[in-house]
This record gives C-alpha cells, sequence and structure tokens, in this order.
C-alpha cells in the first residue's frame, strides 16, 4: 500500500509503504513513485518522536542554501531538496536516491572483503595494485565531495564515518545523512550537530573540550575524520588499530589511542608499540606526499588542529600521485599467515632483487628510447611536414593574387614581376619564422596527431588547478 503526503510547494508525493532502509533511530526512508518529476528522489520520514521544534527550519535553512553541484559523474550529496508534510504537520524531506547499486563504504574498509559481496567487488581487493589504485580514486572521488560541502564555510558533518557514505561497484559515492550536520556563521552555532562517532571524532573530542550538541564545531574536526576514513579505505583497517605497553598499556579503545595521540607510525608511539596488526606496514608503501598528509592530520594534528589536511588538499594530492601510480603491491595479510608471508617475502626478496633492477633498468631504457623517438618524430619529421604545407599553401595563394593582379593591371609585366619577387622575398622568410615559433603550439596543444610525450603531460597537470580536474577525470 502506498503512502500519500505533499511538499512545501503543496504538491502530492506517493512514496512505497515498504521503506529502503532505516535511518538509525530517528526513522524511514522511502522511494518516491509519484509524481515522475520525483523518479530519482526518496523521503526520509521521521519518527513522531524525533520530529523536534529545531529539525524544520534546520532542514529549510540547508534547503535554502545548498551546496552547488550536488551530483556530478563520480559522487552524490544526498542533500535536503524539499520539505514534506502530512495534514500540515512536517514529518520528514526529499533528497536524492543514492547511485543505484550502492554498499556501504563499510564493507570494504575492513581487512578482507566480505565473502557475500558479488564477484565485481572484489576488483577493490586490497591484495591487487588494481584495487589499490581504485581505492585511491575513490578517496579522490569523496574528496571533491567534501570539499563541496566544506567550500560553503558553514557546513560541518561532525559524525562523518564510512557507514554515512555508499559506494558502488564503479567507484561513484553518495553521502548520506545529512540532515545532523552543524550549521554555524563566524564561528557561532545556529543549529548543533548531535550525533558523533568516538572511532572519527579528534582528541580534542575525547578530552571534554568541545560538545557537539552544545560549542562551535570547527572544520578541523571533519578533517580529522576525513583521514580516518581515507586511512580505512586504503588499508582495509582503523588509523589507531594498535596494542601498546608502558603508560599506554590500559589504552583498549580507539576512542582512548586517539586521544593520547597513538598513531601507530608517530614517533612517539613506536616507543610504547606492542603489537601493530600487519596492514598498517603497508603505510610504507605509500607515495610520500600521501604520508605526510596522514602525519599532518595525526600527529602534527594531534597538538595543531588548523594543520590538519583540508578535503581540497588531500584531492589535489590524491590526483597527481594516481596519475604517476602505475603499480603499487599492496600486502592483504592478517594475523593467522603473517608469518607464512614473511617466510615467504624473504625468499622472494633474495631471489627477486637482482629481477628488480634488471626490470627496473629495461623500463629505464624503454622510456628514455621512447622519449628520442617522440622527440626526432616531432623535431625532424612532423614540423618540417607541416611547415612545408603550410609554406606551399602560402606560396600559392600569393602566386594566384600575382595572376589575379597582371590581368586587372595596366601596369607593366616586367614591374609587376618585380613587386611579386619583392613580396616573396620580403614575405616568406617572416611566414618562416612565425611558423616555426607557433608550430609547435598547433602540434602539441590544439591536434589530436598522436599522444603526447609523458613529459609534455606531466607539465601540463602540475599547473592544472584542483578545479579544472575534479570533476573531469574521477
Amino acid at each position: 500500500m502506498a503512502l500519500y503526503f505533499k511538499t512545501s510547494q503543496n504538491q502530492k508525493i506517493t512514496v512505497e509503504d515498504q521503506p529502503l532502509s532505516v535511518a538509525g533511530g530517528e526513522g524511514q526512508v522511502h522511494r518516491i513513485i509519484a509524481p515522475s518529476s520525483y523518479k530519482n528522489y526518496c523521503l526520509k520520514i521521521f519518527h513522531p518522536n524525533q520530529r523536534y521544534a529545531e529539525r524544520e527550519p534546520k532542514l529549510a535553512y540547508m534547503i535554502k542554501n545548498s551546496p552547488s553541484e550536488l551530483i556530478g559523474d563520480k559522487y552524490m550529496i544526498c542533500w535536503p531538496t524539499e520539505l514534506v508534510y502530512d495534514k500540515n504537520q512536517f514529518v520528514g524531506f526529499i533528497m536524492p536516491l543514492a547511485f543505484e547499486g550502492s554498499i556501504s563504504l563499510y564493507d570494504i574498509c575492513r581487512p578482507t572483503m566480505k565473502k557475500n559481496l558479488d564477484d565485481k567487488w572484489h576488483k577493490f581487493n586490497l591484495s591487487t595494485s588494481q584495487g589499490v589504485i581504485l581505492r585511491l580514486k575513490l578517496c579522490a572521488n569523496l574528496a571533491i565531495a567534501i570539499h563541496k560541502i566544506h567550500q560553503m564555510n558553514h557546513y560541518m558533518l561532525v559524525d562523518m564515518k564510512p557507514q554515512n557514505i555508499l559506494l558502488t561497484s564503479l567507484g561513484t559515492i553518495s553521502i548520506i545523512d545529512l540532515d545532523s550536520i552543524q550549521i554555524a556563521n563566524d564561528s557561532k552555532v545556529t543549529y548543533p550537530a548531535h550525533a558523533v562517532t568516538a572511532e572519527y571524532i579528534p582528541p580534542e573530542g575525547h578530552s571534554n573540550q568541545l560538545h557537539p550538541s552544545q560549542d562551535y564545531i570547527p572544520l578541523s574536526w571533519d578533517r580529522f575524520s576525513l583521514a580516518v576514513v581515507f586511512y580505512e579505505i586504503l588499508f582495509g583497517l582503523p588509523a589507531f588499530a594498535a596494542t601498546y605497553k608502558g603508560k599506554y598499556k590500559d589504552c583498549d579503545t580507539i576512542a582512548e589511542k586517539i586521544k593520547h595521540g597513538l598513531f601507530p607510525h608517530a614517533a612517539k608511539s613506536k616507543k610504547y608499540l606492542e603489537s601493530l596488526p600487519p596492514l598498517h606496514n603497508n603505510f610504507q608503501r605509500l607515495p610520500e606526499p600521501l604520508k605526510n598528509l596522514f602525519l599532518q592530520a595525526f600527529v602534527k594534528g594531534n597538538k595543531l588542529p588548523e594543520a590538519r589536511p583540508s578535503a581540497e588538499q588531500w584531492g589535489r594530492s590524491l590526483y597527481q600521485e594516481i596519475t604517476k601510480i602505475k603499480d603499487i603491491p599492496i600486502s592483504n595479510d592478517t594475523e593467522e599467515d603473517s608469518a607464512i608471508h614473511i617466510k615467504k617475502s624473504k625468499i622472494k626478496s633474495i631471489l627477486g632483487v637482482h629481477l628488480k633492477h634488471v626490470n627496473e633498468f629495461k623500463d629505464y631504457l624503454t622510456e628514455n628510447v621512447k622519449k628520442l623517438f617522440e622527440f626526432v618524430l616531432i623535431k625532424f619529421f612532423l614540423y618540417p611536414i607541416i611547415l612545408a604545407i603550410n609554406l606551399l599553401k602560402e606560396i600559392a595563394s600569393w602566386f594566384l593574387f600575382f595572376i589575379v593582379a597582371i590581368l586587372k593591371s595596366s601596369r607593366d609585366l616586367a614591374i609587376s614581376i618585380l613587386l611579386f619577387m619583392f613580396v616573396i622575398v620580403l614575405m616568406l622568410p617572416i611566414r618562416v619564422i612565425v611558423d616555426i615559433f607557433t608550430i609547435s603550439n598547433v602540434i602539441l596543444w590544439e591536434n589530436n596527431l598522436f599522444d603526447m610525450p609523458k613529459y609534455f603531460i606531466k607539465s601540463m597537470k602540475t599547473h592544472w588547478n584542483y578545479n579544472e580536474w575534479k570533476d573531469k577525470y574521477f
């Protein structure tokens, strides 16, 4: 049986009676089936005891002040779009449906993939290079979406976690449960946030310095949560998961470890480290710029929250590294098989050390031969051909002009020929010089005659800014 409601614009809507999902203890989410203009939208209906006075004006504010580009090729921000009423009583709000076929991001933030997932999800497996690169792209997609929200300058998610993010097998992400965010203007809280999850809040949230339901929560809070989510995506376990000894031996929970700044890769933590889950070892295989961002978020940011990298900084670095990375061997060790892996890896390292150097030299040689070929192709083959074609066209046009001039002129033929030769002698060298200086631009930047050399591509990417790549490549 269908359910019937009206929007704030007095539009009748029909929704399925069976919920798509349960929104925690707050309510339920139902798909809208009519009218057709709401085909890709759903309705969140709050339970009667959750329809407190603050909800309606807060959601009205969010609807009026939404981030730009809520839906991109690779991300969706499931932002409130319209209030909904039943017999003039506020009951909930409309928002975009998440991408079809989505699962919770939390399902891949584990040491091993869930067994009940379809085969299409196994491309995200952490034990493969493809899986790691796809996860890096996934992080870039998430960085773009979070940046869209943060650049409004008065929205803080506060309860950012994998459970509030959905993922498709194509790597597209949807951010949900946004109605619980904090809204603030000039550090003054207009509408506070209430929900938090201990494993994703920064040290200041565990030290009774900040209370989301009472205090202003700065952007640095979200930046910590974002780094934790990225770590779980890339390594399959919480960033602070480890066992310590000495004065930290009683820190049993992730929250306690966050409170004391016990990031396993920090110098402070290593002195007291007793047991480190093997998946943490993959941190050393991470590109240096990304390692530095994690250290900024968890080590420097432990005492200096404003040092934590923004979503935009993450996005830039992730994009740059993705364009450079070809192969990242990432282990998928668990406690049970780590000893076997260590023995195997020692044998492989002994047998493979020389092969590694041979392969590196082969790659180096191949790359430089390719560069030499491209250089010769451009400088000594393609340039002269196109230059010659342009000059022939110029000479032909001048010759035609000369014939027309003779036919229409009463001047002596000899004078006309001298004038024509003067034009050729004066103008042709100028044209050659102009073509030499402009031909490279024509070939390399405007025509797709062949793939551009990697050193040109690298130069181009270095100078592209965030706004130019964010919606094109991920």
